[in-house]
């Protein structure tokens, strides 16, 4: 079965996920969580990224992105094999590090939010800290918010600010963030409406208005990709080519929206 394409486009936002092969730990380390932060660092540098939320737990990782380019495939694909040649380099092993493809939910501006609510709350969920202690868990973006100096300059917290009663990236406000993140972790039924319980299924977080211009601008693509090929095969008497301008094309996306 082939896999599906990612979907591509300037200015689009990801919630990244993968995690390690048979689920083992891959960021047991200081080491390796120092190792793929260093990729993590240059691969958003390179690709000219934005970051606005992310996490490093021990088997598996989160990562909130902007991209203003349409190069998330190409991003991705330098992070992890770069990542993984180093992991294996240094055990002395070969194999694969994740367990496979990684997993690229699009999201509208009105999902960066609860997305990252939801990354910032994954050590607090694992038990490897109390939210009070979030600032003590170096491996998560709450960290360099809570420390101005470590953070990347290609670091964007104003998102999940605003998103918590239109906080700014003031010292109090971050205190308050935090009083938030406390609140909302005790709070199952503002979790469900946030939609933490599938915050990591699907391909795609926003509103229904969202959600049909993605189904819309796919659609024009298969369409114009669909008529690029006909025109190329049909004068060759290749006329079993007609499928592909079929509307039977496009069931499967509809069938993924919905």
């Amino acid at each position: 079965m082939p896999r599906k394409s990612r979907i591509e486009f300037a200015a689009a936002h990801y919630h990244v996920i993968n995690r390690g092969n048979y689920k083992d730990w891959i960021f047991k380390t200081e080491g390796a969580r120092r190792s793929f932060l260093e990729c993590l660092k240059l691969c958003c540098e390179a690709q000219e990224w934005e970051l606005h939320s992310w996490c490093l737990m021990s088997n598996h990782y989160h990562l909130l992105i902007h991209t203003p380019e349409p190069n998330l495939v190409e991003g991705m694909r330098w992070l992890q094999s770069t990542f993984a040649n180093r992991f294996n380099r240094y055990r002395k092993v070969n194999g694969h590090v994740f367990q496979g493809r990684y997993k690229a939910i699009l999201l509208d501006s009105d999902a960066l939010g609860p997305v990252s609510h939801y990354i910032h709350l994954n050590p607090v969920r694992a038990g490897l800290v109390s939210v009070k202690q979030l600032q003590d868990f170096v491996d998560s973006s709450f960290h360099q918010m809570w420390h101005p100096r470590r953070r990347w300059s290609f670091c964007r917290f104003d998102c999940f600010l605003e998103a918590a009663g239109g906080l700014v990236d003031k010292p109090r406000d971050r205190v308050l963030y935090r009083d938030y993140l406390a609140w909302l972790s005790s709070e199952l039924s503002e979790r469900k409406r946030l939609g933490f319980e599938n915050m990591v299924r699907g391909w795609v977080k926003g509103s229904r208005d969202f959600k049909q211009a993605v189904l819309k601008d796919l659609t024009r693509q298969y369409q114009h990709f669909s008529r690029r090929i006909f025109r190329h095969f049909y004068p060759l008497g290749h006329s079993p080519m007609r499928c592909l301008v079929q509307p039977a094309l496009l069931l499967p996306i509809r069938m993924i929206v919905n």
